[in-house]
């Protein structure tokens, strides 16, 4: 086992340890694993319009998030 091995899943946490935090903030879950994260939240289907819209917004802001990090 090299450094890299250890190190590089190591760095991969602590830059995404922000990211749950900015999805939380629109009412979403994430699953992660890896290198792979999946939004997602339940609504009625008379609320699909709303739902759209959240998780639209969500987007832009882990869109913004990762270039502030420069991660995109």
């Amino acid at each position: 086992m090299t450094l890299n091995d250890i190190a590089g899943p190591l760095l991969y946490v602590l830059y995404t340890a922000e990211l749950p935090e900015v999805i939380m903030r629109h009412g979403l879950n994430a699953h992660q694993y890896t290198d792979d994260t999946q939004l997602y939240l339940s609504a009625l289907s008379d609320d699909a319009s709303v739902a759209v819209e959240r998780l639209d917004a969500c987007l832009v802001d882990v869109k913004a998030w990762l270039r502030a990090s420069r991660r995109d």
